[in-house]
């Protein structure tokens, strides 16, 4: 880790900051003879030499190898949110807690909101400021007695221009914080009808309130009453911005707008790709980037450097002519743009001449209709077919087809849907060593979030664009979904049962986080499977598992295919 380096420990503090990578075997001994906490940071972005677990862990002297056993490592971040986020995480693992709380008494006194947790997966350091964000602040900062003020602001554009993440940005600004008491965040989608509406509506209750419901009792109000409830929370607030993610329909709007009657300076915020969505909004448009913003974007992400190619390359122009023909067949979209400077960066030397055709081939692949998410992800995929454990690395990537929208999973999970669905082969090579064959799940998964096929981190839970989800979903047939659901609802039940049989208790909260390679990180009150231990209907089972792990219902006739 080039930019976070202690090689030297100093031993006379209260904590001990340990680097895998540069930190001497001699200051580490030490470190633990003197029976200091220890904290370990890593390096995880791939283009600074992201640290191995895998080989490191098989490499280590034995009376070392604990050390990443027993001590989760935190990645380390460099911008933002996510590098506040590392620091804190830092601060509490070192036993200085009330660093944090006097902290949070001087913004307290500042009056600046919290950031809501459910942002804490985006990822800022490939961000880059779009110019309508200005606006944006400016719209949500407006007093309400201003004849431009809105109760509601609608952030539209097509699909992949980044409107969750710019609106990420624009919640961290000073001057929203200060303005606002609270702020909140609740993902819609597009599955949130009927039920699954009312159990949004619930959740966003639980935010307003802090109220938790049972989950017998969220479908037995109807969504008025849900929507009453919601409205009457609000009162209790003096200024707050209720932001909904990605709704569809109208009634989505309706149903989970708790700011339309409220005679208050509440606001929501509004990210869409549906257009007239809100009728008495005020609009903010983010149109699809335009070229020199496009390139500026991906050769950031690939980390070529102006004054560095221009050395290599003397008689060349910058920006080269490439990058403008790679973002051209990325239709400029952010989200892929950020998949095709992975391939740019992996590729080396020659990429001006070697990713277009790359891109293009995949035309014969996909047909000659290829879509921009076929050419763009596939390529991704090409690129990945030259490491050691490409057809590990692409089947655990087609495993998340089967998991639901706008969905967070943690790195235990993430373990427990490969282990549900690979392929024979791939548990062979790891039978009888199950460390190992987690810690290389968790490699394999860095290594797509490296390439941005996924999104997130270990730390903070992984989870997919919706736009690489369809493509995933594309790719099989209805006969194949409900086959990789089965495979993962019979896997976690095996896992439950198998936690059972070996530990007395299924999957469920123990209260713990000094086994994170057990799990036992995992908040499992939220994937409770104990009752599997039980005579349960595996149909019951099915519905639970998909709600509770994020397994999307791909047809109802799946549920009907199950049986005892």
């Amino acid at each position: 880790m080039q930019h976070f380096v202690f090689p030297i420990v100093d031993l006379t503090r209260d904590f001990v900051l340990l680097n895998p990578t540069t930190t001497g075997q001699f200051e580490i001994r030490e470190a633990i003879a003197c029976k200091k906490t220890l904290v370990l940071i890593h390096e995880s972005d791939a283009r600074f030499g992201a640290y191995d677990f895998y080989e490191e862990q098989t490499k280590a002297p034995e009376d070392l190898k604990f050390l990443t056993e027993a001590h989760e490592s935190l990645p380390f971040r460099r911008r933002g949110y996510e590098r506040d986020a590392m620091l804190q995480s830092v601060i509490e693992r070192a036993g200085f807690q009330n660093l944090l709380r006097v902290e949070a008494k001087v913004e307290q006194k500042q009056q600046l909101a919290v950031l809501p947790v459910e942002v804490g997966h985006f990822d800022l350091d490939s961000f880059h400021d779009r110019p309508v964000q200005t606006q944006l602040v400016e719209l949500l900062l407006l007093p309400k007695d201003d004849v431009r003020f809105t109760s509601c602001v609608l952030v539209h554009g097509m699909g992949g221009t980044g409107k969750s993440v710019m609106v990420v940005a624009v919640l961290q600004e000073k001057a929203i914080r200060a303005h606002f008491s609270n702020i909140y965040w609740l993902v819609v989608g597009a599955d949130a009808v009927d039920a699954k509406l009312q159990q949004v509506q619930s959740k966003l209750h639980k935010q307003l309130t802090g109220k938790s419901t049972k989950s017998d009792d969220v479908l037995a109000k109807d969504k008025q009453e849900w929507y009453s409830m919601l409205v009457e929370a609000m009162t209790m607030h003096n200024r707050a911005l209720v932001v909904l993610d990605d709704p569809w329909t109208p009634e989505q709007v309706r149903f989970l707008n708790p700011v339309e009657n409220a005679d208050t300076e509440h606001r929501l915020l509004v990210t869409t790709r549906i257009g007239g969505l809100v009728p008495r909004a005020t609009v903010v448009e983010l149109l699809v980037m335009g070229k020199n913003e496009a390139v500026a974007l991906m050769l950031d992400l690939a980390n070529i450097q102006q004054e560095v190619y221009l050395k290599e390359h003397p008689s060349s122009q910058w920006p080269p002519q490439g990058a403008y023909a790679i973002a051209s067949e990325c239709g400029m979209l952010p989200i892929m743009l950020t998949v095709a400077a992975q391939v740019v960066r992996s590729w080396g030397q020659g990429w001006e001449e070697a990713v277009l055709p790359l891109l293009k081939e995949q035309y014969n692949t996909g047909g000659t209709g290829a879509s921009v998410e076929e050419r763009v992800i596939g390529a991704g995929l090409q690129v990945l077919g030259k490491l050691e454990d490409a057809a590990a690395i692409k089947e655990l990537f087609g495993i998340f087809a089967v998991t639901q929208e706008d969905f967070i999973h943690s790195m235990p999970i993430v373990e427990l849907l490969w282990r549900s669905c690979c392929g024979a082969e791939f548990q062979g090579k790891q039978k009888g060593n199950t460390l190992l064959m987690r810690l290389k799940v968790r490699q394999w998964a860095q290594i797509l979030i490296d390439h941005s096929l996924l999104l997130g981190s270990s730390t903070h839970g992984i989870h997919l664009h919706d736009i690489i989800l369809t493509h995933l979903r594309g790719l099989r047939s209805d006969i194949e979904m409900r086959e990789l659901q089965r495979r993962v609802v019979e896997g976690m039940v095996a896992v439950s049962a198998e936690r059972m049989e070996t530990t007395g208790r299924g999957l469920q909260n123990t209260g713990t986080s000094d086994m994170p390679f057990e799990g036992e990180e995992v908040d499992w009150v939220s994937y409770n499977l104990s009752a599997v231990a039980c005579r349960v209907a595996l149909i019951g089972v099915y519905v639970r598992v998909c709600r509770l792990f994020g397994v999307a219902f791909h047809s109802i006739a799946a549920t009907r295919a199950l049986s005892i």
